[in-house]
């Protein structure tokens, strides 16, 4: 669950869920019952996201906006006011003490004077705003926007201007805060609709307007748009922003809308970050040559996508906020907190509503996906902190998109790996039918736990071992239900994914663990159900062929408990089968270290390992690299030097793809389609550079 969700909780939804189920029995569960339950498991917790009492305001303190003598002008304002002998009658008239500065302002243009009547501009609007008076605000408003462009961005002020001096960031926040304020506005009269023009009118003039969404959200609509300073983040470890011109924004994507294959891999009520950017474009006037017409230009960009704009050959930072969105899509007490993930522990019918291939943002051909698999009793929403923490990063971002695998965790580990390889087909097929993108054949996969078994299934040639390991007997005399038989062979028979080139294990059970012990396991056949044709399947074959199978485990092992047992056939099978040589294989262990007398005797009695899976289970003698980290099991992929090594595997990759890259064109090849993964045949590379890079991060990592 994410930060903040409290162990109580926790117990609550799981106790809940087992008993309903126990009481029930055959318990069928919906996205409406599995609601509600949530709901109930999530009294007392903490939000991912809540509202704030009001609007998060840079200007707040520094024009007094909320004090009891407020709002005031700044000590700047006030000495432009009192130069032209205005203080006095602002106090008195302030509307017409500002038509008089902006008069002086049009005959004696300077950036300070601008910059005054800006700030004053924006405290009028605000004053009208609170006393309802709503189309007069928006004239101070769009006059305040305005006004802070010209200052930014007009050429008579390019010597003026100093981005040293304070005021330079304060008419970015004006400018900002009046684009605010002018969009609230739009908003109550539901004037926030992407791709329309329209004209704004008011009592003094006639505003044009236009909202452009740009990038790859153009064509989508959403259901529903909210500013993200009315927004703090209770539920996420860091908070990403950048600082610049714009209203960061959290969008809703009305899933009706769908235009592109991807969009079937969205979930439901799916937010993105949008900043709202404002310009002034000036044009002639259709019926006057001699004058000029503006026309306000509002912009919605996606930060994810574009952090810079160019204006008059000025490079402009956006501002922008990309974990807002995030914590929002996670409000949803199904998401946020561990009803999901038990249900479908509990019930693989359930489950598998739901599974398969999830994406959060669209699917870019230019881009390596990196597939991001969890463990036992978990969800995709456990990938959140490491989500947020790699979706920020600018190299990350522009190489890698990141997916999520959703799976019935309470079923034989071997199974979720079979279905895996068929939701990777499809999806592969939907995306990119063609195959004619090549960074779609190096695809990253990240495992936590047991999605790390899932992960490595992909990346193996089984060819006898594991059907050898339960029958001497050719799997052609195998008699029963085709369909029932197709689906065993795809169990003990499979070939490694081609457009699978790097996996990455944290926590990873590689030849079993404790945690399947008999009380475990006698725990989970007696609460987990299979998927009703699961079960059905193992029944009538082992009925069909009485003397075929000599070990009948792989069939009569019904949960995923049962088959992560150190005794597992599957691991026996695993550790001899044989591996993708184009294949790169990386871990990260949790070694928790104890301190002081009761820590020496937990250690004595749990072992070492990250208290869940012991360390001679979690290490593997394959990879090319494997780092330790002191952490407990279940938040091993949270923690902060796990994320790093995550990313510092991810930035390899993509160098070592770039540079494949580089060479084929070098080469007159950059258009023919490579055979799989042919750049990564020969080995290792830079090993001697990984070691430098952990060993300069901790001392205690090793190769």
């Amino acid at each position: 669950a994410p930060r903040g969700f409290p162990a109580r909780a926790a117990f609550m939804a799981f106790a809940l869920s087992i008993g309903l189920a126990a009481n029930a029995g055959c318990v069928s569960w919906n996205v409406d019952s599995a609601r509600r339950l949530a709901y109930v498991a999530s009294i007392g917790s903490t939000p991912p996201v809540r509202a704030r009492k009001r609007p998060n305001n840079p200007l707040e303190s520094t024009l007094n906006l909320v004090g009891r003598q407020g709002p005031r002008p700044s000590s700047r304002a006030e000495q432009v006011l009192r130069r032209y002998d205005l203080l006095e009658l602002y106090d008195r008239n302030p509307d017409e003490a500002l038509n008089l500065l902006f008069d002086y302002c049009q005959q004696h243009n300077s950036a300070e004077s601008t910059y005054a009547w800006t700030e004053l501009a924006y405290l009028r609007a605000e004053s009208a705003r609170r006393a309802g008076r709503l189309n007069e605000a928006v004239e101070w408003y769009a006059g305040a926007v305005t006004e802070a462009y010209h200052y930014l961005f007009d050429e008579e002020f390019k010597f003026e201007r100093n981005s040293f001096d304070p005021v330079f960031r304060q008419v970015c926040d004006l400018y900002n805060q009046s684009l605010e304020g002018t969009l609230r506005i739009l908003d109550q009269q539901n004037l926030m609709i992407p791709n329309r023009q329209m004209q704004i009118d008011s009592e003094n003039r006639n505003v044009n307007f236009v909202i452009d969404l740009k990038g790859r959200w153009r064509d989508y609509a959403f259901k529903e748009i909210k500013f993200a300073s009315d927004l703090e983040v209770e539920g996420l470890t860091n908070q990403y922003r950048t600082f610049g011109l714009g209203v960061p924004l959290v969008a809703v994507l009305d899933s009706s809308s769908k235009i592109r294959p991807a969009d079937d891999y969205y979930p439901a009520d799916l937010t993105m970050p949008l900043t709202a950017f404002f310009r002034v474009e000036t044009s002639p006037n259709e019926h006057d040559h001699s004058t000029t017409r503006q026309t306000y230009v509002l912009e919605l960009y996606d930060p994810l996508e574009q952090t810079m704009i160019t204006i008059d050959d000025q490079r402009v930072p956006l501002e922008s906020d990309i974990t807002t969105p995030l914590a929002y899509f996670l409000k949803d007490p199904l998401v946020n907190t561990s009803v999901f993930a038990t249900l479908a522990l509990l019930d693989g019918d359930f489950a598998n509503q739901f599974g398969g291939v999830y994406m959060l943002e669209p699917y870019d051909p230019e881009k390596i996906p990196v597939l991001l698999v969890h463990g036992l009793w978990s969800s995709p929403i456990t990938w959140t902190e490491m989500y947020n923490d790699l979706r920020a990063d600018p190299e990350v971002r522009e190489r890698f998109q990141f997916w999520f695998y959703l799976y019935p965790s309470g079923q034989p580990f071997w199974e979720s790996a079979r279905q895996m390889r068929i939701d990777l087909a499809k999806t592969r097929n939907a995306l990119d039918p063609n195959q004619s993108s090549i960074t779609m054949q190096q695809m990253v996969l990240v495992g936590h736990s047991m999605g790390g078994l899932l992960s490595r299934l992909q990346t193996i040639n089984s060819e006898n071992d594991f059907w050898d390991s339960i029958s001497d007997q050719p799997f052609e005399e195998l008699q029963g239900n085709p369909e029932l038989i197709n689906e065993l062979g795809q169990t003990v028979f499979f070939e490694a994914d081609p457009s699978i080139s790097r996996v990455i294990t944290l926590g990873t059970p590689h030849q079993g663990s404790f945690f399947a012990n008999s009380a475990t396991r006698w725990f989970s056949n007696q609460f987990f159900r299979l998927p009703q044709a699961l079960s059905s399947r193992s029944q009538n074959l082992r009925a069909a062929n009485p003397n075929v199978f000599k070990d009948t485990r792989l069939l009569t092992t019904n949960t995923s408990v049962d088959s992560l047992a150190p005794d597992s056939p599957f691991f026996a099978a695993m550790a001899n089968a044989d591996r993708s040589e184009w294949v790169r294989y990386h871990n990260v262990v949790g070694n928790l270290e104890y301190d002081g007398v009761s820590g020496y005797f937990q250690k004595r009695i749990s072992g070492a390992g990250d208290g869940l899976v012991p360390l001679e289970s979690a290490q593997s003698d394959d990879v090319i690299s494997e780092v330790f980290v002191n952490s407990e099991h279940s938040t091993i992929h949270q923690h902060p030097r796990s994320i790093l090594e995550v990313r510092r595997i991810l930035l390899e990759h993509g160098t070592e793809f770039g540079l494949a890259q580089q060479q084929r064109a070098e080469a007159g090849l950059a258009h023919q389609q490579p055979a799989a993964n042919q750049w990564f045949n020969a080995g290792p590379i830079n090993a001697g550079h990984n070691m430098l890079n952990q060993d300069t991060l901790n001392p205690d990592m090793h190769q």
